[in-house]
């Protein structure tokens, strides 16, 4: 089951990737159901990544002592909760609404939506880490001067570990989720 492991996969599992309709990335904007369901999904996931790759950056603009202390706080408070936020709506979305739709009009790929619902349990505790390391550097923020980088750098590797789900996970729900939609034409959430 390694090959679904989301800490040691590289891609899609080939188990996965053959049975996909040939719908090749590069095409998908030129496919007539593109501009439902699928384009809608993968701004999303752009939104997400570029979220995501924000509040990283801040923090090593901060490790590097190139952002005031109190500006990061400020902004892991109000981007952190956003992209909490913004993470646990869209894949409550995906494991209550959208992965269920696909796999009653294609249940040969249910292992896969297994494989992403198990992976959206391991970001819910990535999420949880971040939550706790975040409201740390705010509550450290508070209370005077410290050593940053120092108080920084655990929110650090969860960030780094965080940027790195979010590349695999949201590549490899893209090339399962979006060739699926396009087969079926799915428009819309309803």
């Amino acid at each position: 089951m390694s090959d679904f492991d989301i800490n040691t996969r590289n891609g899609l599992p080939p188990e996965l990737a053959q049975m996909l309709p040939d719908l090749p990335r590069p095409e998908w904007p030129a496919h007539h159901a593109y501009d439902g369901l699928a384009g809608h999904w993968l701004d999303i996931h752009g939104g997400l990544k570029k979220l995501g790759k924000t509040v990283l950056s801040d923090c090593e603009q901060a490790l590097d002592k190139r952002m005031d202390p109190m500006a990061h706080a400020n902004r892991v408070g109000q981007l952190g909760n956003m992209l909490l936020n913004h993470l646990h709506t869209h894949h409550q979305i995906e494991d209550h609404v959208l992965f269920p739709r696909l796999d009653a009009l294609d249940p040969t790929f249910r292992r896969g939506f297994d494989m992403l619902e198990t992976d959206h349990t391991v970001l819910d505790a990535l999420l949880n880490d971040f939550a706790g390391t975040a409201n740390d550097v705010l509550r450290q923020a508070g209370e005077g001067p410290k050593d940053w980088p120092t108080v920084i750098d655990p929110l650090h590797q969860i960030l780094v570990r965080l940027d790195g789900f979010l590349d695999r996970h949201l590549a490899d729900e893209e090339d399962l989720v979006i060739p699926l939609t396009l087969k079926h034409e799915i428009m819309d959430m309803g």
